[in-house]
């Protein structure tokens, strides 16, 4: 269990913390590059500023959590609910990222338009897609 764990600026590129304890964990300027994060429990962590770059994060519980300004790019979002997750408009997507249908289902259209072009959708598909979820 690493909760509330104080990780800023560690090294975790490639860790493997699958269904790891994160919650409320600082992980803030952190590089998480190609960690395994699956089904991670990253509620209300602070994450702000972090590499996420190639990071797996399907599954995971982001509730709360604040990403802002942290890079992105490769990064999988598969079945993740956005929609409680802090500084998604701010990100720094250094390239597209992995964005199921089923985190835009979860996510109940409240996900920043701003990070789903970040993520590589085109304007034209986050309009289909405000039609069938909702707005985006």
């Amino acid at each position: 269990d690493l909760s509330g764990v104080n990780l800023s600026r560690a090294n975790l590129s490639q860790a493997q913390l699958q269904h790891a304890q994160l919650t409320t964990a600082d992980l803030s300027v952190s590089n998480l590059f190609g960690a395994n994060l699956v089904e991670a429990n990253l509620a209300m962590s602070n994450l702000y500023e972090a590499n996420l770059e190639r990071a797996n994060l399907s599954a995971a519980n982001l509730a709360g959590a604040d990403l802002s300004e942290a890079r992105l790019g490769g990064t999988f979002f598969g079945g993740v609910d956005l929609s409680e997750v802090k500084g998604l408009d701010v990100i720094k997507h250094q390239a597209s990222s992995y964005l199921d249908v089923h985190a835009m289902v979860r996510s109940k259209g409240k996900i920043p338009r701003s990070f789903l072009q970040g993520v590589g959708l085109s304007d034209a598909v986050i309009e289909q897609l405000s039609v069938l979820l909702g707005n985006l």
